[in-house]
């Protein structure tokens, strides 16, 4: 039975890891991509700038610091990726799998502390590297599985304490990996440091005879220092960065009082069907534990005659598991990434019940072990059922809206200049994947009329480099955005993904008389924008024969009358990424391209070209289309 469970340990272990990998350079616009871009975001500008307290993570206009956890992992993740200059985010999500694993070791060391069966750590691994949460969050771009490695670390150094071990360097670790824990994860670390003081205060009770003698021991002015300094800490941090925060106007919003509500929910959501159903049954027992299955071991465990302290060791790691949902309701039930920082310890807890009770019960040991096997294959069927195929979905600019606006960003603007997004929530994508800093403004921000209208009051118009808009967001109109990209500026819209994007023209001379017809093939779709009749929609590809130096040239959409000269409208091109790997329709020297136009110069019967203007020459390509438009129609 021991080698059996030792190899089903291992192939959890080979299998997590070959996920881990196998898909480490997945961009991070799978689940949750909003705080996987913005872990990735602080962790680019660390590799541009270096490490700052007051980290910037530039999706918020300037100035550009708005901190939350203390960086660690993104600090590492950083430093590692310019060290073997290795991609960014294949880093980020391989240092968070190597935490994942990390936690075996203080895992054995705490079983081995506290004298549980030799099988309790093999099952444990086979339940933790099989569970679903882990298998895809442990190799997320986030900061949740250093977080949990520094809390499980803490706990093992926090029994050496209890257990009179080395105690000064016990206690010095400990205190150290607590901090660090609740630095990077404060929901992560401070319920366990809650629950952990506790612990102590009730073995220092087992010690004396009255309360008097309790309060005068002087093991509770050392557990003062225990668990006041790592919360003293973290407490001076989040004042420092609240104080940072209020420097951004964006910033004054997201301050840790002003997130109070948010982080610790309500009464009504602590009761609710949501919490106990949603939540702790169906993402905790059903996705991870084998429901029934995992529920039914622990009760047998707990309601049976295996040792006393086995059944506290038990019963305070599902505690760690239960806290953190009545302390951080609302976190918990919005995000299910969230259970990565506790479920650790419920899995813990399962796999200290199967080895006491194999233990226990040596003719049921089969048994037990067809248990750990049965919740293994409900964990894996969990897993291919709900996030194998988001783990395998490769993102580009065909597929995904985030990729396509991203790469159009990064194409056309400099590396010094700053967009304004919306309808993107105040989410890092856009930032991270052009490698650019952004305001992403979110609808609930007070000023929000105010930069729809005017972005240059905002972020200086030298700075400028480009606007986008994505739909259903109310404001900026498509009115509003041809208004401000034509008053005293000249700046080109074009339609990416559904989202509307701004940027300066690059103004070349264009002479009729010079133009010569080309090779190069295109197609044109010319539809009105829905809902607003005063714009064309112009999209299309330009196939081009002959390789060329594509970033100098410019696509430009051309409408000509017989015997009358065109009129040209600069589009936005869309290239293929030099360095892309996916299968895609495209060719090699194809581009996509796209215009948003006022029909306000345009009346009549026009014939539609595809003009391709580069440095040294300017092209037609070989096309034919024709497109009334007159009383404010187009056919």
């Amino acid at each position: 039975m021991k080698t059996a469970t030792i190899l089903l340990g291992l192939f959890c272990l080979i299998f997590s890891t070959y996920i881990a990998i196998r898909y480490a350079n997945q961009t991070p616009l799978d689940l949750f991509s909003f705080r996987q871009t913005q872990t990735a975001l602080t962790a680019y500008w660390f590799v541009q700038d270096g490490f700052s307290f007051a980290y910037q993570t530039p999706v918020a206009g300037p100035p550009w610091s708005i901190p939350f956890e203390f960086p660690i992992y993104q600090y590492i993740v950083a430093v590692v990726s310019q060290i073997f200059n290795v991609s960014l985010t294949a880093t980020g999500r391989v240092i968070s799998f190597i935490f994942l694993v990390l936690c075996l070791f203080p895992i054995r060391a705490i079983i081995r502390s506290l004298k549980l069966p030799n099988s309790t750590f093999y099952i444990f691994v086979i339940l933790f590297f099989s569970s679903p949460l882990y298998l895809y969050w442990g190799r997320s771009f986030m900061i949740e599985t250093t977080a949990v490695f520094f809390t499980v670390l803490s706990i093992k150094y926090f029994i050496d304490v209890l257990k009179h071990e080395r105690v000064v360097l016990s206690s010095v670790l400990f205190l150290i990996f607590s901090t660090l824990g609740i630095l990077q994860k404060a929901t992560t670390g401070l319920p366990v440091l809650m629950i952990l003081s506790f612990v102590y205060l009730y073995f220092i009770a087992r010690e004396v005879s009255s309360f008097r003698s309790l309060i005068l021991n002087k093991k509770v002015l050392l557990g003062l220092i225990y668990f006041g300094i790592p919360l003293l800490i973290g407490g001076i941090w989040t004042i420092f960065t609240d104080q940072v925060k209020v420097n951004n106007s964006l910033g004054l919003e997201i301050t840790s009082s002003a997130l109070a509500s948010w982080n610790w929910g309500t009464l009504s959501q602590r009761l609710s069907s949501t919490l106990y159903g949603g939540v702790i049954w169906k993402r905790v027992f059903i996705a991870n534990l084998g429901g029934l299955f995992g529920l039914a071991i622990l009760a047998i465990a707990l309601c049976s005659d295996v040792k006393k302290t086995n059944k506290w060791i038990i019963a305070i790691a599902i505690t760690m598991t239960l806290v953190p949902f009545f302390l951080f309701t609302n976190l918990h039930i919005v995000h299910e990434y969230y259970q990565t920082g506790n479920l650790i310890f419920i899995i813990f807890a399962l796999a200290v019940s199967l080895g006491v009770l194999t233990e226990q019960y040596i003719d049921k040991r089969t048994l037990f072990l067809i248990f750990a096997i049965l919740i293994a294959m409900c964990n894996y069927k969990y897993f291919s059922k709900h996030y194998l195929k988001v783990i395998k979905k490769d993102y580009n600019i065909h597929n995904s809206r985030d990729y396509a606006v991203s790469n159009v960003l990064k194409e056309s603007m400099p590396q010094d200049k700053y967009f304004v997004a919306f309808g993107n929530d105040w989410s890092s994508s856009f930032s991270y994947l052009s490698e650019r800093k952004s305001f992403t403004v979110p609808e609930w921000y007070k000023q929000y009329s105010d930069i729809a209208a005017n972005p240059e009051k905002f972020i200086d118009e030298k700075s400028l480099g480009a606007i986008v808009a994505c739909p259903p967001v109310k404001l900026p109109t498509l009115d509003i955005l041809s208004d401000w990209a034509t008053s005293n500026r000249s700046w080109k819209i074009g339609e990416v993904q559904g989202c509307y994007i701004a940027v300066p023209q690059q103004i070349l001379s264009i002479k009729n008389q010079n133009i010569v017809t080309s090779d190069c093939h295109a197609s044109v779709d010319i539809v009105e924008v829905e809902n607003d009749a005063n714009f064309l929609k112009v999209k299309g590809v330009a196939s081009l024969v002959n390789a060329r130096q594509l970033i100098s040239e410019q696509i430009y959409i051309t409408f000509r009358k017989e015997n009358n000269d065109s009129i040209h409208f600069e589009t936005l091109s869309i290239k293929q990424p030099v360095d892309s790997f996916y299968l895609s329709p495209m060719k090699k020297n194809d581009i996509l391209f796209s215009s948003v136009i006022n029909k306000a110069s345009l009346n009549g019967t026009f014939d539609v070209g595809v003009l391709v203007a580069g440095k040294s020459k300017q092209e037609i390509c070989k096309i034919k289309k024709q497109v009334v438009i007159s009383n404010g129609t187009s056919q």
